[in-house]
């Protein structure tokens, strides 16, 4: 059995380096626009923060996000169809625990802490402890930003310099049964990530019907909605039909519930459980919308 590498032709490299590169390029100009924005807010304490903040939102949602999944994705590539391969070289082991590092605290701290702030400064800052909440939202998006440029600049200098030689033993690139194995794994990230992708798409553009209020009877009115992670339960309070209270009751146990609880006060401002979204937590806000469909149905 032929048990040799397939590597990709030095035309179809030079085509994957460009790609990587274009990649690379758009994730360091995100982050560096994202940093200066942040400049921008932290020097401009007093002005309307929304606009900042929902321009870092996009940039990192829209943006960069997808350019941090397209730099793994073509550094797999390269580990799996190169010479390069995954452990042997010591600058590509050191390379590859930098961009693991990187996308881990890119999605578990940067955008968590980009979001907490958007939201909050969407919904206007008016709760109790808000200012110091979202104070430390922009204090942690700003610091995390400074760490993955940081990493950022770590991984071209050591891809630049190449630092380290080749290792003694090779783990990976050689064992034709694994290189399967992982390009499966790849090939399943994709799946999951295009299907999750487009369920999420799905709810931020879920059509909310405008609330027909009058004829409903005094009471209380009980709505839920199955989406986005969680069951979304709403009790709407009617007198003289208008809504007076909304009261949420989710069973999902997620700081971005708490983040789009504030599209309530949206809903009985304008009498409408068809508003805008909390920037920042759309997706679980138009759930909520849709719970309260939901009870003004029943």
């Amino acid at each position: 059995m032929n048990a040799n590498p397939v590597f990709i032709s030095a035309g179809g490299q030079k085509i994957l380096k460009g790609f990587h590169l274009i990649f690379a390029a758009i994730t360091l100009g995100g982050l560096l626009s994202m940093l200066a924005l942040f400049g921008l807010k932290i020097s401009n304490p007093d002005i309307n923060q929304f606009p900042m903040d929902r321009s870092i939102y996009l940039i990192n949602n829209s943006v960069v996000y997808y350019s941090v999944m397209g730099n793994i994705l073509t550094a797999m590539t390269y580990g799996l169809f190169t010479r390069w391969g995954f452990f042997k070289f010591d600058w590509v082991v050191v390379k590859w625990l930098l961009l693991i590092g990187l996308a881990v605290l890119f999605m578990m701290r940067f955008i968590p802490s980009v979001n907490g702030m958007t939201s909050l400064s969407d919904a206007g800052l008016n709760t109790a402890g808000a200012e110091a909440e979202y104070s430390d939202f922009v204090q942690r998006g700003l610091f995390w930003c400074v760490v993955l440029i940081g990493l950022f600049g770590a991984i071209f200098f050591i891809s630049t310099i190449k630092p380290w030689g080749k290792r003694k033993e090779d783990l990976v690139s050689n064992i034709r049964r694994l290189r399967i194995i992982l390009l499966s794994l790849t090939f399943l990230f994709l799946v999951f990530g295009i299907i999750g992708n487009i369920n999420l798409n799905k709810l931020r553009k879920m059509p909310i019907e405008n609330s027909k209020l009058s004829n409903l009877p005094d009471g209380v009115y009980e709505g839920s909605f199955v989406g986005g992670g969680g069951t979304y339960k709403v009790k709407v309070y009617m007198k003289e039909e208008k809504m007076v209270q909304i009261e949420s009751q989710n069973d999902r146990h997620s700081q971005y519930e708490k983040f789009a609880r504030p599209v309530l006060d949206r809903i009985i401002e304008n009498q409408n459980a068809n508003v805008d979204g909390i920037t920042g937590a759309t997706t679980t806000s138009k759930c909520i919308m849709k719970a309260v469909e939901n009870a003004l149905k029943h």
